[in-house]
């Protein structure tokens, strides 16, 4: 990489802006650049590094040696000291990851090791981790963030939530997202203090699949002196609920209802003063996020703002389901492919048309869930959209995607919706079904973790492949763990991928109309 010519392009997500390099460092505070959108968290780091750099260079060159902390250092000088800050946090990242597969899961370490390597791979991380932009400090921050969390050391992995809101503003989002699973494993705790179970998932088919049927709760169970849960697959499991001569709480595990969700809120209320005391870290951040609102107008983004206007792009939530299943599962639409180790007993589609048949949510048969799966969508082909830049870079690989498919055929949302909801489906049971993060099942967990993916992508105008991958990576994270065959698949497909790209990012660039050298990126 450092080979290449530095360049603009090599650094930035469009052409209105500008290479992301520190200022020089004695003026870092007077200068500010109207097109950077993010916090200088990045700058920061990198300006104290080009200072540590140089006084290392001057001590053993000499004092004579060129600063790199000039307004005269050009790109090609700061560039080799730059781009390995990114590699360094991916590395973190890969860290954070096993750790969280091998002492919060409890994995072995070797399969930890797959799980964690299988993330890291994953095509548009692994580019820009060779780059010097925000996606790898924010990614690894907010692992971080999240493995602190689920090791209860939560004064800590509040700071690192504050830091990754200087590397991307968005990370708000995954402050929340901490707190709020935080808060739902303390009841997922209290809760399993009770004394009965449920003989099975409640939003299971026949009690055992993880597939999710609308008003199929498990019954209400027989008291027992123990109980015992898979953290492997999260299927056939034993959830305990409520005895009836003890104080109630509300059952994570149930279907999501409005029943529920008002007696969880009942539950915040009563417990609030509790809940301060043990949570009170994740105000900081979220209060200083609040603070920077208001210095800002109420706007998000810091720079550029004509060109990061939130608007309600739906069409992003259905991309991310897609991606995101097919990660989870490659062969997810392989007609009467099932994984009998994750406790499939069958296929997707045919768990997916059950699922319809019972009315998709609603109670009702076939003829509700189609009603439902039709006005999804109408209202996916009404809020599809289409940003400036999309149609405008032909550097990324979503302009020719979107030129060749989308443009094109202005109803392929409309004809994929069916997939859209297959990939929602399976993702939502995955979720319920819960990881060695949670232990448990919980439909709570699920909810907390949407709106989160939500806050994230709907307000997004701008298809960037970059914007999934926090959401990719945490929604695996809540999920079971990935089978073997799913990780052999995604292992082989994305070094396959990783080696065609950036091939082409080094070998074959081309010329844009004003002269200026391109480099094809995600």
């Amino acid at each position: 990489m450092n080979a290449i010519p530095p360049h603009p392009v090599l650094f930035t997500c469009s052409p209105a802006h500008p290479p992301s390099l520190p200022p020089p460092l004695p003026s870092f505070l007077d200068v500010w650049d109207s097109k950077i959108t993010t916090p200088p968290g990045l700058y920061l780091i990198g300006a104290a590094v080009l200072r540590a750099v140089d006084l290392l260079r001057r001590l053993f060159l000499g004092s004579s040696t060129p600063s790199l902390c000039s307004s005269s250092s050009s790109p090609s000088l700061l560039l080799p000291f730059l781009r390995p800050i990114s590699a360094a946090f991916n590395l973190g990242s890969f860290a954070f990851l096993h750790a969280i597969f091998h002492r919060v899961q409890r994995l072995s370490n070797g399969e930890a090791l797959a799980q964690a390597l299988s993330l890291t791979l994953y095509p548009v991380w692994f580019f820009f981790g060779f780059l010097y932009y925000t996606d790898a400090a924010s990614l690894c921050c907010v692992l971080g963030m999240y493995y602190l969390a689920r090791r209860e050391k939560h004064l800590p992995a509040a700071v690192i939530g504050g830091i990754s809101l200087l590397f991307r503003q968005t990370n708000v989002a995954w402050v929340c997202f901490v707190l709020g699973t935080s808060i739902v494993g303390d009841l997922q705790q209290a809760f399993l203090k009770k004394d009965y179970y449920y003989q099975s998932t409640p939003f299971a088919v026949n009690g055992a699949n993880g597939y999710p049927t609308a008003g199929t709760a498990g019954t209400a169970a027989t008291a027992v002196s123990s109980f015992s849960y898979n953290t492997g697959t999260g299927t056939g499991s034993q959830f305990l609920a409520p005895s009836s001569n003890k104080k109630q709480l509300p059952d994570p595990s149930e279907p999501l209802s409005l029943s529920l969700l008002l007696r969880f809120a009942f539950y915040l209320l009563k417990s609030l003063p509790a809940t301060l005391r043990r949570f009170w870290p994740y105000l900081l951040p979220l209060l200083s996020f609040a603070g920077f609102l208001a210095w800002n107008g109420g706007r998000v983004v810091l720079g550029d703002v004509g060109h990061h206007t939130p608007t309600l792009h739906v069409a992003q939530l259905a991309y991310f389901l897609l991606l995101t299943a097919l990660l989870h599962r490659p062969l997810l639409l392989l007609p009467g492919y099932s994984e009998p180790a994750e406790g499939d007993k069958t296929s997707a589609l045919h768990g997916f048309w059950r699922w319809l048949e019972q009315g998709a949510g609603t109670g009702g048969g076939l003829l509700p869930g189609m009603f439902v799966l039709t006005l999804a969508g109408l209202v996916l082909h009404r809020f599809t959209r289409s940003h400036p830049f999309l149609l405008s870079d032909n550097r990324h690989y979503t302009f020719y995607v979107w030129q060749r498919v989308f443009q094109k055929f202005r109803f392929v949302n409309l004809v994929l919706t069916p997939v859209y909801a297959l990939s929602g489906w399976w993702l939502a049971t995955r979720v319920y079904q819960g990881s060695g993060a949670s232990s448990r099942s919980s439909s709570l967990t699920a909810l907390v973790l949407g709106v989160a993916v939500a806050l994230v992508l709907l307000p997004a105008h701008l298809l960037e492949p970059r914007y999934f991958t926090l959401p990719i990576v945490m929604t695996l994270l809540e999920a079971p763990p990935r089978s073997h065959m799913s990780l052999l698949l995604t292992g082989v497909g994305f070094v396959c991928v990783n080696l065609v790209t950036i091939y082409v990012f080094l070998c074959r660039p081309f010329v844009w109309g004003d002269g200026s050298v391109a480099r094809f990126m995600w």
